[in-house]
């Protein structure tokens, strides 16, 4: 019976991230579309037990590069479980190392992709050893999480937690 709920549960959320998706900027060159998970939720703050996007939320997108392209949460949905990732600025292109988009939030200068074949890890991030308190929710950039696409044309970006949270009230 628990397999059966686990396997629902990922289910629904699968098919929930898919209907929450933003389909006016699908058509978009260079845009992005990031949903979250939802059993623990993943990011940017809290409502009640769900975790949001805000706009402006900036993330670290690897398009088959070593290293990242700024992206910055727009046209969030009402409920703020999806956004459109759009560039920052045009950048030039680099060698394509992997086959597909590799995602980090939050957005971090410094971080590098070493690896190769499905073996990648993500070089230079740091999770801060003193966070700043945010009522009801947790501060700014203090929520890593990760998205891996399927292809390099593929731009919906599936979040996942590498963290957890403990909310205490």
């Amino acid at each position: 019976m628990k397999r059966f709920m686990t396997i629902l549960a990922l289910a629904l959320t699968t098919a929930a991230c898919q209907q929450e998706k933003i389909q006016d900027a699908a058509e978009e060159s260079g845009t992005f579309h990031g949903c979250m998970e939802q059993f623990g939720a993943t990011r940017t703050h809290l409502v009640g037990n769900t975790v949001r996007w805000d706009t402006g939320d900036k993330v670290s997108i690897f398009e088959g590069y070593s290293y990242s392209n700024p992206y910055t949460a727009a046209s969030v949905s009402e409920n703020g479980t999806s956004c459109s990732f759009t560039p920052d600025a045009d950048y030039p292109a680099q060698e394509v190392r992997f086959p597909y988009n590799i995602a980090l939030y939050p957005y971090t200068a410094d971080a590098t992709i070493l690896g190769s074949d499905g073996k990648s890890r993500i070089s230079g991030i740091e999770l801060k050893a003193v966070q700043e308190y945010r009522q009801e929710s947790f501060a700014r950039g203090c929520f890593p999480m990760v998205a891996v696409t399927g292809s390099l044309e593929d731009k919906n970006l599936n979040f996942k937690n590498i963290c957890g949270v403990l909310k205490v009230t």
